[in-house]
């Protein structure tokens, strides 16, 4: 009695779609960051309250709100554009199991959201330096 395994590569193909979509998606979202990067640089985003970074310190004057959209937008655009790096070497120019078709997409996001959380605290900080007699704590 002899036992034929054969691959399942239609199952490694839809893995490879799902990751393959994933990295689309993340350079979709670091090249919409770059733009955001480049409006901030212009101070061509005026303070509003739907696009940018917001806080109390951000919202208090205009210098504030730019200091702290060119900060926080210029960190999140490099720091998503090195995950989606990294994610292309792991997922593409890796040969790499199954498994990590599933773990690495869903990693570059929770990494693409941490980088967003941290670059509100870097605006937040850009803003408070700007805001004479701001506690800088």
């Amino acid at each position: 009695m002899s036992i034929v395994q054969s691959s399942n590569t239609s199952s490694n193909k839809g893995l490879r779609f799902y990751a393959m979509v994933n990295c689309v998606l993340l350079i979709a979202m670091a090249a919409s960051l770059w733009y955001l990067a480049g409006r901030a640089d212009q101070h061509s985003i005026p303070p509003n309250t739907t696009v940018g970074f917001r806080s109390e310190h951000t919202l208090v004057s205009a210098a504030g709100w730019y200091a702290a959209q060119r900060a926080g937008f210029h960190f999140a655009a490099i720091a998503v554009s090195i995950i989606v790096a990294l994610e292309i070497v792991v997922v593409y120019l890796r040969r790499t199991s199954p498994m990590w078709l599933l773990i690495v997409p869903t990693v570059g996001w929770l990494a693409l959201v941490g980088a967003v959380v941290v670059a509100a605290g870097h605006a937040d900080a850009a803003a408070l330096s700007v805001i004479p007699g701001a506690d800088l704590r």
